[in-house]
């Protein structure tokens, strides 16, 4: 959010999603540098050198910060000139890291947006469950048309009403937040093929399971790992 505030020259409403950024993930030295820049870019330089200096607390080997805190204190760059070099080409092309989210709304409420996909997983799991011991579908002691094959229909008990609803609205959910999921960290858009495979049976739970055990830790181009 705060980039994108950035990019149409809104500084200071930038400078509070950077905070909010910072408030959310203290941990993060890419927030904090990002601070940093913007409030150099603001001409706040007190503000932006301890923003720099709390950056290179958390990673001290961050090497655009140590850039930063040059141009902002004097102090040297503690390395080889060679990588000096580099590392002053990077700041001055990129200034900001690279965002880690294309949807700018999830920005401070990742751990509430990855509590939503376990509470999904355990949702589909009751789900899987109950139609392992009472499938709401069962033969209805006649046979279709023809003599060949026994007639099905839903059951129309409560438990079974009930795990059909179960079911609707657990492969919506559970869809809505894989697909925005892998939209917003750039993740493979494959990961959707065995979701649609099994969340046709209500078995939604595997490929989810699947989904943030493997799919959400790995590398995807333009994002960056927390």
């Amino acid at each position: 959010m705060g980039i994108a505030l950035t990019r149409l020259s809104r500084l200071e409403e930038a400078t509070v999603a950077f905070r909010k950024a910072v408030e959310a993930d203290p941990r993060s030295a890419k927030h904090r540098y990002n601070l940093a820049i913007n409030l150099r870019d603001r001409g706040m330089t007190a503000e932006a050198t301890v923003a720099v200096r709390e950056t290179l607390d958390i990673d001290p080997d961050h090497q655009q910060a140590k850039v930063l805190r040059q141009e902002l204190t004097g102090e040297p760059v503690e390395e080889s000139p060679a990588q000096a070099a580099k590392a002053t080409v990077a700041a001055v092309r990129e200034g900001y890291e690279a965002p880690q989210h294309v949807l700018p709304f999830m920005y401070g409420m990742e751990k509430q947006w990855l509590i939503f996909g376990y509470i999904f997983l355990g949702v589909g799991a009751v789900l899987a469950v109950l139609l392992l011991v009472h499938f709401p579908i069962a033969p209805t002691g006649k046979m279709i048309e023809g003599g060949k094959l026994p007639d099905v229909a839903p059951r129309t008990d409560s438990l079974s009403k009930f795990i059909i609803f179960l079911y609707v609205v657990t492969n919506i959910s559970t869809f809505m937040w894989m697909l925005t999921d892998i939209v917003d960290l750039r993740k493979k858009f494959s990961w959707m093929v065995p979701f649609l495979a099994c969340g046709v049976l209500g078995y939604c739970a595997l490929p989810l399971a699947l989904y943030l055990g493997i799919g959400r830790r790995m590398e995807s181009a333009g994002v960056t790992k927390t």
